[in-house]
């Protein structure tokens, strides 16, 4: 298989506003190529595109009772392939959500706070580094 010029990352977020923010803000990086979803069963159906990171909001869709939520979407991916990194980010930046989050197999967590886009910077950084 050819070796990609670029880093397919994930974006799961039903805030339309930070996915934006997301996107604007990463889009200087050329190496990286976001690819965003408003709910985790589309991520999911899209998981045969191989993504080499997945952003993934911890509360999703609250509207819809059906709609999978962040640690089943997380759940869901690892049963796919264990070494997809899972960022799992929320605006509710307490130990009991990150503890969570760790313990159902996300290999980071990052509050939605001032923070956030520097931290998620840092992981792409690091990511690009041993690409």
């Amino acid at each position: 298989m050819p070796r990609k010029d670029h880093l397919d990352i994930f974006l799961v977020e039903d805030d339309s506003f930070f996915k934006e923010m997301f996107s604007y803000h990463f889009s200087n990086m050329k190496e990286v190529e976001i690819h965003t979803f408003d709910n985790g069963e589309d991520c999911i159906t899209n998981l045969f595109l191989e993504p080499d990171m997945v952003i993934l909001d911890y509360v999703l869709n609250l509207e819809d009772l059906y709609a999978l939520n962040g640690l089943q979407v997380l759940m869901k991916v690892k049963e796919f392939d264990r070494k997809i990194p899972v960022v799992m980010i929320s605006a509710e930046g307490t130990h009991d959500f990150a503890d969570k989050a760790i313990d159902s197999g996300a290999d980071y967590f990052i509050a939605k706070d001032e923070q956030a886009f520097s931290k998620m910077e840092k992981l792409l950084e690091d990511k690009l580094a041993g690409f």
